[in-house]
């Protein structure tokens, strides 16, 4: 287990937290905005997209696609999932989800993968697949489509939050498929 003192030095080692996750004792990952969304990110979205998932995850596998710091990945593992997977195209965020996971003890496994790499054969097959605030990073967004592997059973979620002008609140959608 790590220390507090060993906690907060990397967490300021790895800045900048686009997510925040409470790593309890009161410390959280990131504590001020890094482009203009809620200090909180991405509480918000949680609300929506956690409401289109089951809170019960027991004996389910689930694939976080462009997982960042882990934050949904995080979540998806609180609610009993059996197998979690993030993968991320950036190493940075790669080293913050090994590190959460780390802090948390959680059994999570992160990769850092290109996206247009997903395939049953490189990742399995999951049964809930999240792509949240992904979409907008796609350069071929139809190519991408046709490689990221289909959930197995119920769910997929996929969000962006695009800013307009007059906001900088982010928007989230959730599809669940029954």
């Amino acid at each position: 287990m790590m220390t507090r003192e060993e906690i907060l030095s990397e967490l300021e080692r790895l800045q900048p937290w686009f997510h925040r996750i409470d790593l309890g004792g009161g410390i959280f990952t990131k504590t001020e905005s890094v482009m203009g969304e809620p200090v909180d990110h991405p509480a918000g979205p949680w609300e929506v997209i956690g409401k289109c998932i089951p809170a019960d995850l027991a004996g389910k596998s689930v694939l976080d696609v462009g997982c960042n710091a882990g934050f949904y990945a995080i979540e998806a593992k609180r609610r009993g999932a059996a197998r979690v997977l993030g993968v991320d195209g950036q190493r940075q965020h790669v080293r913050q989800a090994v590190f959460v996971r780390g802090a948390l003890g959680l059994d999570i496994e992160y990769r850092r993968m290109n996206v247009y790499e997903l395939n049953r054969r490189t990742v399995g097959q999951f049964g809930i697949t999240l792509a949240l605030g992904l979409v907008y990073h796609l350069k071929h967004l139809a190519r991408r489509a046709r490689a990221v592997p289909p959930p197995a059973a119920r769910t997929c979620a996929i969000t962006s939050w695009p800013r307009s002008r007059s906001s900088k609140a982010p928007r989230a959608a959730a599809l669940r498929k029954s």
